[in-house]
């Protein structure tokens, strides 16, 4: 049984997501956050009537009041012993714009307050009620108005109110911040997941009824973010539901090069932590490997960037991992995979013999060996590049990737070609080692002589069986 918590959730978009939930996810127990009670039950009659099925209640919950914050926490707990899902969504602003100082101020501290100091402290009430549950998730109902990018790139329509921008805004750093907060809280197992969705335009008493989209349609994306599995969606990030596209905000509206910021724009995914690795692609590879019958362990090699997104995945789906990496492995980049907790294995001064060693304890432990580069999920999740590379602008006339064993340039390819047929891909290899170049350039793979390079993470063979044989 999951138990979701919807905060303001008698009427609007709340009203919305409690019915999409029930529809969608009817195992669900949907409990109704209302100030006024009797507005709540009145919310569960209307669902009832509607031929919901799931089981539904509702609790009085003023975001405003301290009290009556902890009562329904009280409440949760006696009733149900944990909380699975917060879905903060609660909200009630003053949009007037009086010319006085003094007036203008109390409008403003109180708009941050319910908008923002009231889901802090609803959220931090129920913190421990959510550690009960398997996989606690909070997602914070927020709005493209919060997004400076898009602000700054006048994608948006003119402002009406200046203090619901702004406490959007605020509300989606606060919901960064608790989940660096707890990424970084090393007391707690069991992580809770922070997101922000955003539904939209919506026909909702907030606005008038003036927006263009049903509040059913602007609960699609909080029902994506539910059905997703843990560790797919990393937290921390901010989502929407727009024209049948999932996806993740900021995500620039297309411009033409004309209305770009720079006559050349220049995507540089290596300024990134990670190094431009999809660690969502990872975490569906590694919960598949891991549900393997006898599984006791997952090892792997890798001198690329993959041993970020694969220890990543393994921490937060608590996967035991092992990684090999090479003795003249650069110190900075082992720190960088042992801070997940893993166990790493130094082995040799080259990729084939590690990814061999790795092959061998895999066979005589037990482990179960997670392919480097040629994986359908892996060269999956490099695609998603591709669609981030594609998004600023309309037309890419070139793409530069560097090629290790291959997987990041085939995914990226598979993506950009079908939406751009023009745009060219150009493969870097390592002058001292091009094993992928020499076999493209033959269309077989052949075997190649190494030498050192301080691109060490493009360096190395690649297997016979090889994925990316079809870029040939």
């Amino acid at each position: 049984m999951t138990v979701v918590l919807i905060t303001g959730a008698n009427r609007g978009i709340g009203f919305a997501i409690a019915q999409a939930i029930s529809v969608s996810l009817p195992t669900s127990t949907v409990v109704i956050g209302s100030r006024d009670i009797s507005l709540g039950e009145d919310a569960v009659r209307r669902l009832q009537m509607g031929g919901v099925a799931t089981a539904l209640y509702t609790v009085p919950l003023d975001i405003e009041n301290d009290a009556s914050i902890a009562t329904a926490a009280n409440i949760m707990e006696e009733r149900f012993g944990k909380l699975d899902i917060l879905i903060n969504n609660a909200i009630r602003l003053d949009t007037s714009y009086p010319t006085e100082m003094e007036a203008s101020r109390e409008i403003s501290n109180s708009n941050f307050n319910n908008a923002v100091t009231s889901n802090n402290i609803v959220t931090r009430t129920f913190t421990a009620l959510l550690r009960k549950a398997p996989w606690p998730r909070v997602i914070m109902i927020s709005s493209t108005r919060g997004s400076i990018q898009r602000t700054v790139n006048r994608e948006l329509p003119p402002v009406v109110s200046f203090d619901y921008c702004i406490t959007k805004t605020a509300l989606n750093m606060l919901t960064v911040q608790l989940q660096a907060a707890e990424d970084g809280n090393a007391e707690s197992d069991n992580k809770i997941t922070y997101w922000l969705a955003s539904p939209g335009y919506c026909k909702t008493g907030f606005n008038g009824f003036k927006g263009h989209k049903d509040p059913l349609e602007c609960a699609e994306v909080v029902l994506r973010l539910l059905k997703s599995n843990r560790g797919e969606i990393r937290g921390g990030t901010f989502w929407e539901f727009e024209k049948g596209h999932f996806r993740e905000v900021p995500c620039s509206i297309k411009k033409s090069r004309k209305q770009c910021n720079t006559q050349n724009p220049l995507q540089t995914r290596g300024l990134s932590y990670s190094r431009a690795i999809q660690a969502q692609r990872h975490s569906v590879q590694v919960s598949k490997l891991s549900v393997q019958p006898g599984h006791r362990q997952l090892i792997r090699t890798s001198t690329g960037n993959h041993r970020i997104g694969a220890a990543y995945a393994a921490q937060t789906l608590s996967k035991p991992l092992t990684v090999v990496r090479l003795e003249t492995v650069v110190p900075e980049k082992l720190e960088k995979i042992q801070i997940y907790g893993i166990d790493v294995v130094l082995y040799g001064s080259e990729t084939g013999l590690a990814e061999q060693h790795a092959q061998r304890l895999a066979k005589s432990q037990g482990y179960t060996y997670i392919l480097p580069y040629n994986d359908p999920d892996v060269i999956a999740g490099q695609g998603t590049i591709g669609l981030e590379i594609m998004g600023p602008c309309e037309q890419v006339d070139s793409i530069f990737v560097s090629m290790g064993g291959g997987g990041l340039i085939c995914g990226i390819e598979a993506v950009v070609k079908p939406f751009s047929p023009r745009t060219k891909a150009y493969g870097i290899a390592a002058t001292n080692s091009k094993a992928l170049g020499d076999s493209m350039a033959v269309g077989r793979v052949v075997e190649t002589k190494h030498q050192h390079t301080l691109a060490d993470a493009m360096a190395g063979d690649i297997d016979v069986e090889c994925n990316e044989k079809d870029i040939w």
